[in-house]
């Protein structure tokens, strides 16, 4: 008594996860392009103003980093190196004023603004993966 088995689809499923790779870093590329976005968005809503500078001096850095069949973008949301705000760190953590020795409380934009967008941002990078995967 003999059996056999015919496996159907086994060209279609090799091809699929040769492309899995390319299709990932697309995907996650678009979902940090749209995270990136929207943390920029929310930053400037919550960064204080007195002249606008630190606000204006704010944007998106795009980095291409090697991980699977193209590059991928790592992106830095903050004040710029091109129009950079150097007191920013001031604004976000605090000082001690140097005439009056007086610490100026910090005002955390930037931590309320990750502790905002948070969420979001995982929501937006696992929705890029299970769209690459249900492909």
């Amino acid at each position: 008594m003999s059996a056999s088995i015919k496996l159907e689809g086994v060209k279609s499923l090799e091809r699929m996860l040769k492309d899995f790779p390319k299709r990932l870093d697309g995907n996650v590329n678009d979902a940090i392009d749209l995270a990136a976005e929207v943390t920029l968005s929310v930053m400037k809503a919550n960064t204080p103003v007195d002249t606008s500078n630190l606000k204006d001096s704010e944007g998106i850095e795009r980095k291409r980093i090697g991980l699977f069949s193209r590059k991928t973008i790592e992106a830095f949301i903050g004040p710029q190196v091109i129009h950079p705000a150097i007191y920013a760190p001031f604004v976000e953590f605090g000082f001690t004023h140097y005439l009056s020795g007086q610490f100026i409380q910090g005002q955390h934009y930037v931590e309320r603004t990750a502790i905002e967008v948070g969420p979001l941002v995982n929501q937006i990078i696992k929705r890029a993966v299970a769209r690459t995967v249900r492909r």
